[in-house]
């Protein structure tokens, strides 16, 4: 990489001894010690003193076998830096570095044959990316169908959704009895506004978020105090889309009151507020750990409610930008946007079926990228 080359004076002696020509190889000192490259250019650059420059006594010597050699010596951990703090690889370990000295023309056949090899990584290395993109593609399309209700059959024989939310309904009831709510039932109100984002099918119904999940969200660190007992908590960077990071996780303070709102158990689902907003995951430990409020901790009204079916829908939303927050400068997702989010409500026994054929595919495609 050659941009924005700076200058400075060299005189006559400096000259000689800090410029490079065709055909020298090029060896760090500090930094990422070892590294190596050849000066391929016709053009003389000088170098500063951090670089050392090699030139074989022979010229018809095979540069880039040496070059080759000290790649294989730095991906071995057979170049060592010496020094307190920062690690230099000296003049002197230069120089007595060992080396394998084959005859000059087998130093051709080898660069020869390492170069043939190293095209087909290439080839193998584009094919694997390849690879890879095509299965994010698969991934995205598998939910697409699962979410539109095109990934397995309807079965008539299924609990009509009706039904299904009038049992959430009673649960909810249950679940906040002494709470006043000016929230509505499912069935006293139209499911949506404004049209649907997509069509499903006849035996399903559109929904708010919140009417099947109780919600809320968990304490803020600025209103941390000495009242209440000290608790784990997580925040949303320990949650990501494919599980949970728990490395290291700090305690603060929690009330009875804070402890009833904030604390989560297995099967809840965990929604990120800000950040990477929309992102989800389900707590499948069987500890209790608190949540900081940038976190939606979001509890099925019904305990049979398929809680992975709905994180991967929130997935889908994300990956086709139906998850969008709102705020001036960072973006929110907020507990109204949380709530009133629009989802397609299978039969429960639809929603297990439709997981079962997601994991089932996704194991598939994860068999492609291993």
């Amino acid at each position: 990489m050659l941009d924005n080359l700076r200058q400075m004076p060299f005189t006559d002696e400096e000259l000689d001894k800090c410029t490079v020509k065709k055909g020298d190889l090029l060896v760090c000192e500090g930094g990422d010690i070892g590294r190596a490259a050849i000066w391929h250019l016709d053009r003389s650059v000088c170098i500063q003193n951090h670089l050392h420059r090699l030139r074989p006594f022979l010229p018809e010597i095979c540069v880039p076998y040496f070059c080759n050699m000290l790649r294989y010596y730095k991906v071995t951990n057979q170049l060592q830096g010496k020094g307190i703090g920062l690690q230099g690889f000296s003049s002197g370990m230069v120089h007595n570095l060992l080396a394998p000295l084959p005859p000059r023309a087998e130093q051709t056949r080898i660069v020869a044959k390492i170069e043939e090899l190293f095209s087909y990584v290439d080839k193998i290395g584009k094919a694997a990316d390849g690879i890879a993109q095509a299965a994010q593609r698969i991934n995205k399309k598998i939910l697409d169908l699962a979410i539109r209700g095109q990934l397995v059959p309807q079965d008539p024989n299924d609990e009509p959704v009706c039904e299904l939310i009038r049992r959430i309904e009673a649960a909810k009831k249950a679940t906040e009895k002494g709470h006043k709510s000016s929230r509505t039932a499912v069935s006293d109100r139209p499911a949506y506004e404004t049209e649907p984002p997509f069509d499903i099918p006849d035996s399903w119904e559109w929904v708010k978020l919140g009417d099947l999940f109780q919600h809320n969200t968990g304490k803020a660190l600025n209103r941390s105090s000495s009242n209440g007992v000290p608790r784990e908590y997580i925040t949303t960077s320990n949650v990501y889309w494919d599980g949970l990071m728990l490395d290291n996780l700090r305690q603060m303070p929690f009330t009875d009151e804070e402890l009833d709102k904030c604390t989560v158990k297995k099967g809840d689902l965990l929604v990120c507020e800000g950040g990477d907003i929309g992102r989800a995951a389900i707590w499948h430990l069987d500890r209790s750990v608190c949540i900081q409020n940038h976190l939606h901790r979001l509890r099925p009204f019904l305990p049979e409610i398929c809680v992975p079916y709905f994180c991967n829908m929130l997935r889908y939303y994300k990956l086709t930008n139906q998850l969008q927050g709102k705020g001036i400068g960072l973006q929110g997702f907020s507990s109204g946007m949380v709530h009133n989010l629009l989802v397609p409500l299978p039969p429960l026994a639809e929603q297990k079926r439709i997981l079962a054929k997601i994991e089932e595919l996704r194991a598939m495609t994860r068999s492609l990228t291993k």
